[in-house]
């Protein structure tokens, strides 16, 4: 869960600003960055996926 929270928290947008992820307002939006976990992780999509939807969970979003 730590790789993940630093994911987040280290997050950068895509012209490369800083972009902290504090809150995510459901699980559709949370989804849209499994693929990018998976790739930094080096982990298949279903552990990312179970491992953001648990942080979600953690963090209050879903």
């Amino acid at each position: 869960m730590k790789a993940i929270d630093n994911f987040f928290r280290n997050h950068k947008e895509k012209d490369g600003g800083p972009a902290e992820i504090r809150y995510v307002k459901d699980e559709s939006e949370l989804m849209k960055f499994v693929p990018e976990i998976a790739d930094q992780l080096h982990i298949n999509h279903d552990v990312a996926f179970k491992s953001v939807m648990e942080y979600g969970k953690h963090r209050g979003w879903v």
